[in-house]
This record gives C-alpha cells, sequence and structure tokens, in this order.
C-alpha cells in the first residue's frame, strides 16, 4: 500500500527551521549580550583600577613637589648661610687689617709727624696730619713706601699752618693697603 501524506511537510519542516533560528538568534544575542556586558565589566574594573593608579601617582607627585619645594628652600638657606659666611670672613679679615693697619701706621709714623685723621675706602686710605717740619713728611712717605702693610703712597698736598701758635706743616697722603692672604673661596656648584 502506498501512503500519502497529506499533511503539510513542508510548512511543518519550514515552521521547525524557524524555530531553530529563532532559538539560535536568541541565544547568539544572549551570548552577545553576555559578553559585551563581561567586557563592560572588565572595563570598568581596568578603569577603577587605573584611576587608583592614577590617584596614587598624584598623590606622590604631590609629595615629590613639597619635597623639591623643601629642597629649594634648603638650597636658598644653604646660600644664604654661606654668603653671610662670605661676609663674617671678609669682616674678620678686615678686622685683622685695621689692627695691622693701626700697628703699621704706630710704627712707621716718625717724631715730629702727628696723625690728625685717616680714611678708608676699601683698600684705598688717606691720611691727613702735622708735621713739625716740611721735611718729615718725605720721610714719612718713605717710611709708608719700604712697608709690607702699604704700596703707592702720593703725597696730595702740603702746607703750612699755625696750630695753637705754632707753624707746622698740614699734609694730606692717599696710600694704598696691601691685601694679606687669600680672600675666601666662594662655593661654586652642587657637591654631591
Amino acid at each position: 500500500m502506498i501512503l500519502i501524506n497529506l499533511l503539510p511537510h513542508r510548512e511543518a519542516r519550514q515552521h521547525a527551521h524557524r524555530r531553530r533560528f529563532r532559538w539560535l538568534c536568541a541565544t547568539s544575542t544572549g551570548i552577545a549580550v553576555l559578553l559585551v556586558g563581561a567586557t563592560a565589566m572588565w572595563l570598568s574594573l581596568a578603569i577603577t583600577v587605573q584611576e587608583r593608579r592614577n590617584a596614587y601617582l598624584q598623590q606622590a607627585i604631590t609629595k615629590l613637589d613639597q619635597d623639591i619645594g623643601r629642597i629649594d628652600l634648603l638650597k636658598r638657606q644653604r646660600s644664604e648661610l654661606l654668603a653671610r659666611k662670605t661676609r663674617l670672613d671678609s669682616l674678620l679679615r678686615r678686622r685683622s687689617d685695621a689692627i695691622r693697619l693701626m700697628d703699621q701706621l704706630a710704627r712707621l709714623t716718625p717724631d715730629g709727624v702727628y696723625l690728625r685723621e685717616l680714611k678708608q675706602d676699601g683698600e684705598h686710605i688717606a691720611l691727613s696730619g702735622y708735621a713739625i717740619s716740611g721735611a718729615r713728611v718725605p720721610g714719612f712717605l718713605r717710611a709708608l713706601g719700604e712697608s709690607d702693610a702699604f704700596d703707592m703712597p702720593q703725597l696730595v698736598e702740603v702746607k703750612t699752618v699755625t696750630v695753637n701758635e705754632l707753624r707746622v706743616s698740614e699734609f694730606a697722603v692717599a696710600i694704598v693697603l696691601k691685601q694679606t692672604g687669600k680672600p675666601p673661596a666662594t662655593p661654586s656648584g652642587d657637591p654631591r
């Protein structure tokens, strides 16, 4: 006997294909949504971790900026202290120069010559005073020139004046103070 199937078998097959197609589409869509969701969560987590790293680096940079500011402050204080030390060394050297100057002037001033005024401007010294006679002034200049403390004595002027009813020679002399020792060394650069 021959069986004839009058049922719409092609339509049933198409319907089954459609159902499978819909199921595959739904499954694919679900997997795609899960993948997109997982990727979004992973990216969100990665962004959060990177933001934490950035915050940590920013804190470290801020701390280093503060340290650099303190280092700059310390460098300024160091340079100020070195400048003060240099000035102090200079003052100490000048103090000994003043003592040496007065000592040498006391030794080199001959009898009959009296110093009235001494002005110092750096290394240049201006002396003025009185001499009992004009002949004693060149002797004083010669003694200044032969001294280890003074250079280039120059007679500025000599004139005869009356002081306490005595005729004396008033004179003015310019000399240069010789430097003793080396000036203090100034630091250069950063010792590291």
